[in-house]
């Protein structure tokens, strides 16, 4: 069975992603997602606290059924493109 795994980045949404949209293409194949917090990038982009909390708090209930999804799927690796971009490259590191 294929899989593949959505990178959920800046855009977090379920309906009109594109992204999300690509990865379902397959029908057979098992879509998985993640998403990566990164605050000290968001405070190098000024982000606003408010929105840094808004994020913080939905990814807080995801927190549980998330961990219990990848236990129940086995999920013991990650596979992601590099970015070359430096922002990227230091939130990656």
């Amino acid at each position: 069975m294929t899989t593949h795994l959505l990178w959920l980045r800046n855009d977090l949404r379920l309906h009109d992603n594109t992204a999300l949209y690509a990865a379902c293409q397959d029908p057979p194949a098992r879509v998985l997602a993640v998403f990566i917090a990164t605050p000290q990038q968001w405070r190098d982009h000024d982000m606003s606290p408010r929105q840094a909390e808004f994020i913080r708090q939905h990814l807080c209930h995801l927190a549980d059924d998330l961990a219990a999804f990848c236990q129940r799927e086995r999920v013991d690796r990650l596979f992601y493109n590099y970015q070359y971009e430096f922002n990227e490259r230091e939130r990656d590191r």
